[in-house]
């Protein structure tokens, strides 16, 4: 029985050489996982801010509804600010230099007329959006639900963000270093 050799035959250089194109490829999308990356935990940071944000001023507003709605100008007041206090103190802990601002509007329909009946705010911050001047109420509200329910109560939340990559902040918050929220019951 005759053996069978296989002959050693050279390798063809037809193909183009490969060397180094996988590095080249890792050198070329590492940078672009990495900036993907980065921007998706700078956006759900600006989710979780807001988040807070929103939390903030729906409890605001609500329990200043609950537990200051249907009290004297004064004792509103006092009311709003024991509230604002209690509230400031939660989300301190939470995130420290959150702005409450919580405020009472009354409409009154003999007059046509809305009267600020109480506010309370941290001091340092930004003011509200809303305001009652000359009879009128100023500001985005729907002035048809003030009318048929009287009396609002609006929560107000200013939370300061600060972005771990600065280039990366303009794409999600246009730009802005103090995330916004309102609540009006």
């Amino acid at each position: 029985m005759a053996r069978r050799y296989r002959r050693h035959t050279e390798p063809t250089t037809d193909l183009p050489r490969q060397d180094g194109v996988a590095l080249l490829e890792f050198a070329l999308l590492v940078p672009l996982f990495l900036a993907i990356l980065a921007a998706g935990l700078e956006f759900s940071r600006s989710l979780g801010y807001l988040q807070i944000a929103a939390s903030f001023s729906r409890e605001a507003a609500s329990q200043g509804y609950r537990e200051c709605v249907g009290d004297p100008a004064p004792k509103s007041s006092y009311c709003l600010e024991e509230l604002r206090q209690k509230l400031q103190s939660e989300a301190d802990e939470i995130l420290p230099g959150i702005s409450l601002l919580i405020s009472i509007y009354e409409y009154d329909s003999a007059a046509d007329t809305y009267t600020r009946v109480g506010i309370a705010s941290t001091p340092d911050s930004p003011g509200s959006r809303f305001s009652a001047t000359g009879g009128s109420i100023t500001g985005d509200i729907d002035l048809d639900v003030v009318r048929n329910h009287r009396i609002i109560v609006i929560g107000e939340t200013y939370v300061p963000f600060t972005a771990i990559i600065p280039r990366i902040v303009g794409l999600f918050n246009n730009g802005s270093s103090v995330f916004y929220d309102v609540t009006i019951m």
